[in-house]
Order: C-alpha cells, then sequence, then structure tokens
C-alpha cells in the first residue's frame, strides 16, 4: 500500500520519470494477479467446494464487476506510462569525444 500512496501523489504531480519502471512492474504485477482471480469467479463451480462463491451467474458477473476495476486500472496505467512521452527516459546521447589533436614533434636537424 505505501508505493500506491507514492505513486499517486507522483502522478498527480505530473510526470515524474523516476517513477515509470516502478509503475510499470507495479500494473503489471497486479494485472497478472488478476486474470487468474476473474478467469475463477468465471468458470469455477464454487458448488462442489467447501469455500463460499457465487452461486448464480448473477453473482458471479456482479463479483466480477466489483473485481474488474482492479484490472482495468493498472492496465490504463501501464498504457499512460508506456505511452506517454512524459514518462520516457530517453535521453540524449552523449556528445562524441573529439580525439585531442596529436602534438607534433619537431625533429632537430
Amino acid at each position: 500500500m505505501p508505493f500506491c500512496v507514492v505513486a499517486s501523489i507522483a502522478m498527480l504531480l505530473g510526470s515524474r520519470k523516476w517513477m515509470r519502471t516502478p509503475l510499470i512492474i507495479y500494473s503489471s504485477h497486479i494485472a497478472t494477479t488478476l486474470l487468474p482471480i476473474l478467469y475463477s469467479f468465471a468458470v469455477d463451480d464454487f458448488a462442489k467446494m467447501k469455500r463460499v462463491g457465487p452461486e448464480t451467474e448473477e453473482e458471479r458477473l456482479k463479483l466480477i464487476a466489483v473485481y474488474a476495476p482492479f484490472l482495468v486500472m493498472p492496465l490504463l496505467i501501464l498504457l499512460t506510462v508506456a505511452c506517454s512521452g512524459s514518462y520516457s527516459q530517453t535521453t540524449q546521447p552523449a556528445p562524441a569525444k573529439s580525439a585531442a589533436p596529436k602534438k607534433k614533434h619537431l625533429k632537430s636537424h
């Protein structure tokens, strides 16, 4: 949870290039965690299990609707950070160092 506070503040304040990588990691982690959970809600037969779960199709859809924002928001964060130029960490290439001029040695005759 502390990361959510820091990330929210950073995003509200505007472009924070240092938050790009942590936001990508966080949002992809949350989104990939939610996929199997939502799949389970959609297809598991909870009647055969000892745990409590949705019994009707309407209950399944309500449960999926409650959890869906936890998938949608991380995906929006991921798209924002990945596609927005504000979070781009590309830097200008350093100018090539010019070779120091070679000293000419004068030969004495």
